[in-house]
């Protein structure tokens, strides 16, 4: 079963750096919405349908300030959820989300101009969400910007270079392969499928 959320949660949204009547009246940044929106994603009782309470919840343990809390739609969330992607992540037996990572990379890889051909360095990151089938894991990447109509692929390319580090990382954290990588666009609950190639390793 997935994880269910704690009666504590470890760590807060961090405080948003700005005045408190700026805030009240033009809101959160697209980037502070979307650390919001990610921060309610790793914390959500995934199986309780009632997600405006439990958004609720985390403002009252001030986990969330309302601001932050109120750039958090939850029908968007509800969206994914229903969407055949979303059963697949319920119906898992094993779930995990906000998995930080490390991966020792040729320099070559991430610094195309270096000449340091035998030097690696070390990647660090987070990766949203991934569960387990059967045949392998599915690794989810939660995206809140939009995307326009037909320019799907552009988004697709643009993390490209990230989704192979990701995999990487995955397949050597769980020792299991990746069959399928998910971009899910919140804005709309759609979700794009990321095709592994070559490149990725």
């Amino acid at each position: 079963v997935p994880e269910k959320v704690p009666e504590k949660l470890p760590g807060k949204v961090p405080e948003m750096k700005k005045p408190l009547f700026l805030t009240e009246i033009k809101g959160l940044t697209a980037a502070e919405a979307g650390t919001a929106m990610h921060f309610v994603l790793q914390h959500l009782d995934l199986h309780d349908p009632d997600l405006k309470t439990q958004i609720d919840g985390m403002v009252a343990r001030d986990l969330l300030s309302p601001v932050q809390a109120k750039s958090v739609d939850p029908g968007r969330i509800q969206q994914f959820l229903d969407s055949p992607l979303g059963m697949r992540l319920l119906a898992a037996k094993t779930v995990r989300r906000e998995v930080p990572f490390q991966l020792q990379v040729p320099c070559g890889e991430v610094y195309k101009d270096t000449h340091l051909d035998n030097e690696t360095v070390l990647l660090q990151g987070m990766i949203d969400c991934w569960f387990e089938e059967p045949e392998g894991l599915v690794l989810l990447d939660y995206k809140t910007d939009r995307v326009q109509p037909g320019r799907e692929g552009e988004i697709r390319e643009r993390y490209r270079l990230q989704w192979g580090y990701y995999t990487r990382a995955l397949e050597q954290l769980s020792g299991k392969p990746v069959k399928q990588r998910f971009l899910v666009l919140l804005a709309t609950g759609e979700a794009l499928e990321v095709e592994r190639v070559e490149t990725d390793g």
